[in-house]
């Protein structure tokens, strides 16, 4: 079954705003405190309800990334339509057992097992048809995974080409703290151990886009 992202109670963005009033002016930065309301959040969750709490650490995941935020109708809408597919998901005719998760509005993760075997290719092709079919229907696109994701100051999540990154991170606008989105995690303990959002500085985009540039 499908535990979609209107079960939990906040709203991201409102929280982020609220915990950061509370944090001392003169140590934190604006950066500094996005990434500690980060981690409170990916705490609450894992304590009250765990992400893919019926998928175990070695389970897989693929995320995809939509064109633009969604909103609570759109990924009950998308959540249904992929309903229906994992309730008879199957790889070279083993039950998979699969789940769904929206983070941020944007984010749709895809986690998916098989005890004591993998998921074939024509299981993980049938699972990337089934979203692109869900997404259709409310016509939306998910981007290709070489578009970079991070979080604004504001604490929003913003998707740009590589090439404007770059143009970022030399400017200095993108810092050593700003939070960027590994899309390269494949496991579900990825997600929970926090692999998939943050610092900039221990992502393996400081390595890529001329960290020297970064403002220290």
């Amino acid at each position: 079954m499908i535990r979609q992202d209107s079960n939990r109670s906040f709203d991201r963005g409102v929280l982020q705003q609220s915990l950061v009033l509370f944090l001392p002016k003169a140590t934190y930065r604006k950066q500094h405190a996005v990434h500690f309301v980060n981690h409170v959040i990916y705490y609450a969750l894992s304590e009250s309800c765990m992400i893919f709490n019926k998928l175990p650490d070695s389970a897989n995941v693929w995320i995809y990334t939509a064109s633009r935020s969604l909103s609570a109708d759109e990924q009950v809408q998308i959540s249904e339509t992929l309903n229906t597919f994992l309730e008879d998901w199957q790889s070279h005719g083993r039950r998979v057992s699969g789940q769904i998760e929206f983070l941020d509005g944007r984010f749709l993760l895809i986690g998916a097992h098989i005890p004591d075997g993998d998921i074939s290719g024509c299981g993980i092709d049938a699972s990337s048809r089934a979203a692109n079919v869900a997404l259709d229907l409310e016509n939306l696109t998910w981007l290709d995974n070489l578009q970079i994701s991070f979080r604004n100051t504001a604490g929003d999540v913003n998707v740009v080409s590589r090439p404007m990154f770059r143009e970022y991170v030399e400017k200095g606008q993108i810092s050593e703290d700003t939070i960027v989105f590994d899309l390269s995690v494949t496991t579900v303990a990825g997600i929970r151990d926090g692999r998939f959002e943050r610092s900039f500085k221990d992502s393996w985009h400081a390595g890529y886009f001329l960290p020297s540039a970064v403002n220290k």
